[in-house]
Order: structure tokens, then sequence, then C-alpha cells
């Protein structure tokens, strides 16, 4: 809902300035349910949003004109093939009345103004099973993460001057803190559908792992912590605002780590249900509370100018991008466009033949 229609809204206006064009984008969700209605009331600013019955009657006309397909956006996705994130602006945006509204609002959670504030998105099997308690979402439960290996990193940002706020609309397990500056807000009844929005339009960066809301900070332009992502092939390579980590893959029987390449021979690298890693005879393995903090450490140094990028950084960063790149078959490549994000450093260099 919001990452695949920034993306194809730009996409659409990439292509309508070359050909000197003009365009009216129509959009209907793909779903009748709408995950937050602050974020459907500024779609509706910028594109107009029709009812099913009139999108599949313009679509059955629109396949009856030659070369119509031009005027289909299909369902999109959140890939940024084109880099297009680094050189526009987002789509969406407030008013002034609604941002005066968030940051009067977060005074009312406590902070003070001009306060800095980190977003933590760790997704939990909750949020589907009470929304559609029939289904079952079990193929999902890979990319499910324990909340407390995340409080270490949480502290640490508080330590630094960083508000943080644990993100959520349902979740399994409060996030267990006496620490003041971090908010559970998935928990303690503040949540809304407009501070969803607002908070994720306004963070210092956002933690996650590829999971639903992230998509928020990722239309504002916000830099991302990608940790725990997986599957690797995924992972979120097509903006500088990006820094990455995946999990460990080990052989089940051995308990030895895959390599990168060996993850990509596995057929692994684009292994999107939970039963594709037991099928394989591989365990994933959550990265530590020590691993997250040091990933947040960096996050937070890049941001504020402090990183020092040394020769040998830089070396492992151009030879895991080459490595990566060269495990790819064309149809993983097509995944991504040029490779922008970094990945961890310390993770590169507490293992580099990882990457061998």
């Amino acid at each position: 809902m919001a990452a695949n229609l920034e993306l194809g809204v730009l996409d659409l206006a990439a292509r309508s300035n070359d050909a000197k064009t003009r365009t009216i984008v129509f959009w209907v969700p793909s779903q009748y349910f709408v995950c937050n209605k602050t974020l459907m009331k500024l779609i509706k600013r910028r594109v107009l949003v029709i009812p099913r019955w009139a999108w599949y009657l313009a679509y059955r006309i629109n396949e009856l004109v030659p070369g119509g397909d031009l005027h289909n956006l299909g369902s999109g996705m959140d890939r940024d093939v084109k880099n297009l994130l680094d050189r526009t602006n987002p789509q969406l945006s407030f008013t002034t009345k609604e941002i005066s509204r968030g940051f009067a609002t977060l005074t009312k959670f406590g902070l003070p103004v001009d306060a800095k504030f980190v977003l933590l998105n760790v997704r939990n099997s909750a949020y589907l099973s009470s929304l559609y308690p029939a289904n079952d979402w079990s193929y999902h439960n890979y990319r499910d993460c324990a909340i407390e290996n995340y409080v270490a990193a949480a502290e640490e940002l508080t330590r630094r001057g960083y508000y943080v706020f644990r993100m959520g609309a349902v979740v399994e397990y409060p996030l267990n803190t006496s620490n003041p500056m971090i908010i559970d807000y998935a928990s303690n009844g503040m949540r809304s559908d407009f501070m969803d929005i607002f908070l994720g339009a306004n963070c210092a960066f956002c933690i996650s792992h590829g999971a639903g809301f992230d998509a928020v900070p990722f239309v504002f332009r916000r830099p991302i912590l990608y940790v725990n992502y997986v599957p690797i092939g995924w992972l979120m390579t097509f903006s500088k605002k990006f820094l990455l980590q995946t999990r460990t893959l080990v052989w089940t029987e051995t308990g030895v780590r895959l390599t990168l390449r060996e993850i990509f021979e596995a057929h692994l690298c684009v292994a999107g249900s939970s039963s594709d890693y037991p099928k394989a005879g591989v365990s994933l393995v959550e990265n530590t509370p020590q691993e997250n903090l040091d990933a947040v450490i960096e996050m937070v140094d890049r941001i504020e100018g402090k990183w020092i990028e040394t020769p040998a950084r830089a070396s492992l960063q151009q030879k895991f991008w080459a490595t990566y790149e060269s495990c790819m078959n064309p149809e993983e490549r097509a995944l991504h466009g040029e490779f922008r994000a970094h990945y961890v450093s310390s993770a590169l260099e507490k293992d580099p033949g990882w990457i061998d």
C-alpha cells in the first residue's frame, strides 16, 4: 500500500517526463481491508482512488486498446530497481496542521521539543493471526524475531540522546525495560493510525528487517537499518540511506555457517517460506544482541557523520558486493538496481571468510 504505490507513481512520472506527456494516476487498493486510514488519506491526496468495480471495467476496456499495457502499472513491487528513491522527493505529504498535531502529540508522549527518535520494528506473528485468524500464516514465521534481542541496542541509542519507539499494531510480548526514553508504543495504548505514519515520516532512522511498517520510512526517504533480513537475495540494496545485515544460516546437522555463495547455491537466496529452510537442511540463527548493538552503533555513526570508512572496511564492502552480484542469476539480479546500500561492517570484519 505504501512502497508499491510510491515506486509505481515514481516510475510512471519518469516515463511521462521522458515522453513529455501528462498523466493521471488511478489506484485501487489490493485488498478490501485498509491497514492504516491515515496512509489512505495521504494517498488520496496524490492519486485518484477508485472502487474495484470501476477499476475492473477500466481494466477490461484497456485490454481492448492497442498498446493498452502502457497504462497498467500492475500490482507493483517494493523493489526500487531504477534507484528512484535517492533522486526524488516523497509523493505523500502532511499538511502544516497535521505536522503541528504530530509534534504536539510527541510532547504529550514526554519528548522534548526537537528530540531525536528512532523506530524499532520487530516482526512477530500476532498481527496477521489477529487480523485473519482462520488463515495459516506459519509460512511467514521464518521472519519473526525476538524483541529482547534489541533491548541492548535501544539502551545504547538512549545513551546517545535518541528516544526509541517500539512499533506495532498487535504484538505478542511487551518490550521489557525501565528506561523512560524507550517507549513501548505498540503496547502502552499510545498507538494510532496517524502517529504510525507521522513517526515513520519523521524518525532519525528505523530499525527493521523488511516487515510491513518499514515501508513508511521507506517512502518518506528516512534511513533504515535492516538487520536479520532474509532471504538475502531480497536485500534492500538500492539506497545510500540503507544499512544491511542478514541472519546467519547454518547447516542443521553440523552447525557450520553457510558462506554467501553457498546460500545462493542452496537456492535459499529468495526462499520466502518457513519450510524452505528445513527442506534444505538449514537453520536460521537470529542476530545476537551484540550484533544488533554493533549494527546500531554503525548506523548512528554513519548518520551523524562520525563513521570512518577505512581502506580495510572499503575493501570488505567491495568484496561483499562483488561476490553478492556474481552469485546471482539474471532473474535474481533483476530484483536490484545499482547497489547503493552498505552492509554492516562489523559483520564482515567478524567473519571475512563468509564472503570468500
